[in-house]
C-alpha cells in the first residue's frame, strides 16, 4: 500500500507556504509535526485527536489554573475556536456546532463507556472522553505536489475550512456561504477530488449546523472513541517523557 503525506497549514496563518518551510525544516524525513498552525503526517499516522499533543500550547503553569475537566475542556474548547479568522462567522459556528456534538455524543453513550460508577473512575471520567474526539484543523492549506498543481492548475496549496484525520481517511470540509466560492476555486476543489479518492470531500449547506452537522459527519462525530479503551487528556508530561500506552 502506498504511503501517503500530508502537511496542512491551519488556523490564522496569512502565509501558509512560510508556516510549512519554516517549521519542517528541521523535521527528519518521514517524521510527524503537529503544531498550532501545521500538520505534517503520513497516512499511515494514528488519528489527531483533541488530546494529541502540540496543537494548543498548555503549559505547566496553565494546567495548574484548569482544576476541573469542565475548565480544561472549555480551554480546549476556547484553543479550538479561536483558529478559526474572527471575521468567519460560519466556521465559528461549524467548530462551536462541531464541539457541541462531540460533548453530546459523550453523554448519550456515558454507560457504556469506561469511567463510570466502576474502579476506573478515579482515574478519569467518561467525560474525559471529550478529548479522544478528532481534532478539527480549521482554515486548512493542503499542500499540493507538483503533480497536482498540474492537474488543478492550483497554486501551492489548497483551502478547505476544515480537514480531520480520523487515522483511516483525511475528511475535507467545505462550508457553503451566502458569499459563495468563485469558479475557479470551485474548479480546483473538483479537479482535485477527482484525483485524490482516498480523501472524504464533504459540503456542508448553509444553516445546517449543529444537531444537523452528525448527518454530514457520520464517521466523524459518532462514536469517535472507537478502537480506543481508554480516555486520554490533553496535557502530556513531557518533561518526564511520558508517553501513553497502545490504545
Amino acid at each position: 500500500m502506498t504511503i501517503l503525506r500530508y502537511h496542512i497549514a491551519f488556523g490564522v496563518v496569512e502565509n501558509a507556504a512560510r508556516v510549512l518551510s519554516m517549521q519542517t525544516a528541521a523535521l527528519p524525513h518521514g517524521g510527524t509535526i503537529l503544531s498550532p498552525s501545521l500538520a505534517s503526517f503520513a497516512s499511515d499516522s494514528p488519528a489527531l485527536r483533541l488530546n494529541s499533543a502540540g496543537w494548543m500550547n498548555l503549559p505547566p503553569e496553565v494546567m495548574a489554573t484548569l482544576r476541573t475537566q469542565s475548565a480544561l475542556k472549555d480551554y480546549c474548547r476556547r484553543r479550538i475556536e479561536k483558529k478559526a479568522p474572527i471575521f468567519d462567522r460560519p466556521l465559528q459556528e461549524f467548530l462551536a456546532g462541531y464541539l457541541d456534538i462531540v460533548e453530546a455524543e459523550v453523554r448519550e453513550h456515558a454507560a457504556m463507556l469506561a469511567g463510570g460508577a466502576s474502579w476506573d473512575s478515579a482515574l478519569y471520567s467518561t467525560a474525559d472522553w471529550f478529548f479522544s474526539a478528532f481534532l478539527p484543523l480549521p482554515n486548512a492549506h493542503l499542500g499540493l505536489t507538483a503533480e497536482e498543481r498540474a492537474a488543478t492548475e492550483a497554486e501551492c496549496f489548497i483551502h478547505f475550512d476544515v480537514l480531520f484525520w480520523t487515522g483511516a481517511s483525511l475528511i475535507a470540509v467545505t462550508l457553503e456561504r451566502l458569499s459563495m466560492q468563485t469558479p475557479g476555486q470551485r474548479r480546483e476543489q473538483a479537479r482535485f477530488a477527482a484525483i485524490r479518492p482516498d480523501i472524504t470531500f464533504v459540503t456542508i449547506p448553509v444553516g445546517e449546523n449543529g444537531p444537523r452537522l452528525r448527518s454530514h459527519l457520520p464517521g466523524v462525530c459518532d462514536r469517535f472513541w472507537q478502537g480506543l479503551r481508554y480516555p486520554l487528556g490533553p496535557y502530556r508530561p513531557e518533561a518526564f517523557r511520558w508517553r501513553p500506552p497502545e490504545w
